[in-house]
């Protein structure tokens, strides 16, 4: 697969491409070893990749796609046919049946390829050259540095530091019903298990009705040594034979296929690790775990880590399978250390075992592959060496072939194991004042702002904290003074993507709305401005949205006694310019005296505007507006209760997502979701039991769209921020 993209994206700019492939087809572990699905997040990839899937589909060679959950299959027949296709379509000259036996290098540039086919021993030569082998056969016969295996790792956590294993292999085969018991046979020297918790980390998955498709695990092999590969398929294929006895007489996981029998073996071992180059950049396990962005990035890594135990045969628990935030792996990375002219892509990438248990698979290997065939591809241009090319112009060539580098689209990929609960603050030294407010920025950045102040101070002040490669750095003060009121701040972003802060000023009831702008998603702040000089004694009391006519409008709140409620302010510029909305209508004895608390809006329709709100007696309100918030209806008490912990709402794709505090969980903090634009709210759910160890005792949400769905800021006391970040999934219940 990387070969196959590393040849479309060098033909984009170079006049002749050659390919040349050991075997009688092009897809590597994905048509010739039996493996038959996309893994990691398959519809981000790249536009190529995206053709090849429409046309799997068209030949009814695409499995069920679910958007959000873990790969797909594919026929592999197809598949093969339509990568030939794709590269002859493209002008790529491909050359099946040939094997690399040699490569000389001369100052950091491979000078020549040996290679042998039917036609005898050839050198082939190239002014650029991709080592796409899985295996890094190209670089190593070259003399370039390179690395394979690690230290086995046990179940228990401890490790084998006298060992240096790779990764396990598999053996795929099929086995075929009959219609009639079959006569099991145990060829000599072939192992006999007893049940299942003793036979091979086995896959049996039904392809038609009346076959089966099975993957087993092969241990202990080393695909960079002739006599150690030869072994491992003499073993698979003893192994396999025990493994076809034991399923026609014991059966697994219950199913005995007394009626099978063996039909078709893959052609050889699904290798998932060999050689790994040591390039300008080693990407690391921490890399990978803590979704690291770099400046040179060419490539989005989605997959989990998938480390199966190199040395227990039986599955035990499979391995060490963290689902992973998605991570950048850089150009330096894909050229080895030294290499003036020689690219690799795929698995044999430079970066230590564990992460390449992640990047290893085909969809990541399309995007390495793309990249490195389009940085030869510009060096041949320029005439100029592969560390010579500028990464923003190889970055340029792959997002327009819809190769995107920031990592926010993938996070969909498997949402439903992304739960998040962790403490943004936990007796941090702050005395925080009302609501927090959250954000999500590009490339898995987060930020969350709160009013307080540190202990011992006398001041208050708003502080950022900001979540980046998986933790929560030290917030920041982005402004203070003594003239800061301590009201909840409101994060958002305006038309043009940067990021406002809506804070108030002034003393006493003189507050007004204010803000301060950042362009580089919160690291800087310019100065305060006024949001509008007709805003005094208002409150922003959450974020503004965007309506479907490009207007923006903010729900708001005055007191009660001063002749103000809950009304909007609408702004006609992309938050630029501010005006007053409709005032909503009550009936004074629905209402308490005194301040309504806390209010959010949504749009169901064009124009279709609703808002929440409660006050001080514990009631939630509902009114709704049918011309973008200009006029009001009278509101009216709705089902729901929600005590005084404030309420938030975020709009995702699935409906609406409602955070408040539910009277009939004890005001325990609770996200609902409501699939029909408010009227009925179908689920609902706790967060103390989404997140048992965090879930309790917070309060005063605030909400935004993620990725993943919603993510949550909340506090608890006066002296905690929390922050969660659930999906759909998490708020039906389905991970119970």
């Amino acid at each position: 697969m990387a070969g196959t993209f590393a040849a479309l994206g060098a033909k984009r700019r170079a006049e002749r491409v050659l390919l040349i492939e050991q075997n009688a087809s092009l897809g590597g572990q994905g048509t010739v070893t039996g493996e038959r699905g996309f893994c990691g997040d398959f519809l981000h990839v790249n536009d190529p990749f995206e053709e090849i899937l429409s046309d799997l589909k068209r030949f009814g060679a695409l499995g069920p796609i679910k958007p959000t959950s873990g790969g797909v299959t594919f026929n592999g027949e197809i598949l093969a046919f339509l990568l030939q296709e794709k590269l002859l379509a493209a002008g790529v000259e491909v050359l099946f049946h040939t094997t690399l036996v040699g490569a000389d290098q001369a100052d950091g540039r491979v000078t020549g390829m040996k290679v042998f086919n039917k036609s005898g021993l050839q050198t082939v030569t190239a002014d650029y050259v991709i080592d796409c082998s899985g295996d890094g056969d190209l670089a190593a016969m070259a003399g370039f540095p390179a690395d394979k295996g690690g230290i086995p790792r046990n179940p228990d956590g401890t490790i084998e530091p006298d060992l240096k294993l790779q990764l396990p292999m598999s053996l795929c085969f099929w086995m075929e019903d009959t219609g009639e018991r079959v006569d099991p046979i145990l060829p000599p020297g072939c192992p006999v298990w007893e049940d299942d918790e003793e036979i091979p980390m086995t896959t049996v998955r039904p392809v038609t009705p009346h076959s089966i498709f099975v993957k087993m695990k092969v241990i202990e092999g080393d695909s960079t040594s002739g006599e150690s590969y030869s072994d491992a398929e003499i073993r698979a294929k003893r192994q396999m034979m025990g493994l076809v006895y034991y399923l026609q007489t014991k059966g697994y996981r219950g199913e005995v296929y007394d009626t099978y029998q063996l039909s078709h073996v893959s052609p050889g071992l699904g290798v998932r690790e060999g050689r790994r180059i040591v390039g300008e950049y080693v990407l690391t396990e921490a890399d990978v775990r803590s979704g690291r962005i770099f400046e040179d990035a060419v490539a989005v890594g989605t997959y989990q880590i998938d480390y199966h135990w190199p040395h227990i045969l039986q599955r035990a628990g499979t391995g060490i399978t963290p689902i992973v935030p998605p991570y950048h792996i850089p150009l330096r990375s894909l050229i080895p250390k030294g290499g003036r002219n020689i690219a690799v892509a795929g698995r044999c990438a430079s970066g230590d075992q564990m992460a390449m248990a992640s990047f290893r698979v085909m969809t990541s290997c399309a995007q390495t592959g793309l990249a490195a065939g389009m940085a030869c591809g510009l060096a041949h241009e320029g005439g100029i060496d592969l560390t010579d090319v500028d990464a923003r112009d190889v970055q340029r060539d792959v997002m327009s072939a819809g190769q995107d580098l920031n990592t926010t689209p993938y996070r969909r990929y498997r949402r439903d194991r992304r739960k998040r609960g962790e403490l943004v603050l936990e007796d941090g030294g702050f005395e925080i004042s009302g609501r927090s407010t959250v954000l999500e920025l590009e490339n898995n950045e987060t930020i969350v702002a709160f009013c307080g102040r540190m202990n011992g101070s006398p001041d208050t002040g708003i502080w950022v904290a900001r979540r980046s490669m998986e933790s929560w750095n030290q917030p920041i003060e982005v402004l203070g003074g003594s003239d800061l009121l301590g009201r909840s701040p409101v994060l958002c972003r305006d038309g043009s993507g940067a990021v406002q802060l809506l804070h108030h000023l002034g003393t006493g009831s003189s507050g007004s709305p204010r803000y301060i702008a950042s362009e580089d998603g919160g690291r800087s702040w310019g100065a305060p401005r006024v949001l509008s000089e007709d805003l005094r004694n208002v409150s922003i009391v959450n974020r503004p949205i965007a309506l479907e006519n490009g207007n923006w409008i903010a729900p708001c709140s005055a007191d009660l006694l001063d002749g103000g409620g809950i009304f909007v302010i609408i702004s006609t510029d992309s938050g630029r310019t501010w005006s007053r909305g409709g005032t909503v209508p009550f009936r004074s004895e629905n209402l308490p005296d005194g301040d309504l608390l806390h209010a959010a809006v949504w749009e169901s329709g064009a124009g279709k505007v609703g808002i929440l709100f409660f006050g001080k007696d514990g009631r939630i309100y509902r009114s709704d507006s049918v011309d973008g918030g200009s006029t009001w209806c009278e509101a009216s008490v709705t089902a729901l209760s929600g005590g005084t912990t404030g309420i938030d709402i975020a709009r995702i794709d699935e409906g609406l997502v409602l955070a408040y505090g539910a009277h009939e969980e004890g005001s325990a903090l609770t996200l609902a979701l409501s699939e029909d634009g408010g009227d009925s709210w179908q689920f609902r759910r706790p967060v103390r039991e989404m997140v048992p160890d965090l879930g309790r005792g917070f309060s005063y949400p605030s909400l935004t769209p993620s990725p993943e769905g919603v993510s949550l800021s909340c506090t608890g006391g006066r002296d905690s921020l929390a922050f969660f970040r659930f999906s759909v999934e998490h708020i039906r219940g389905d991970d119970r």
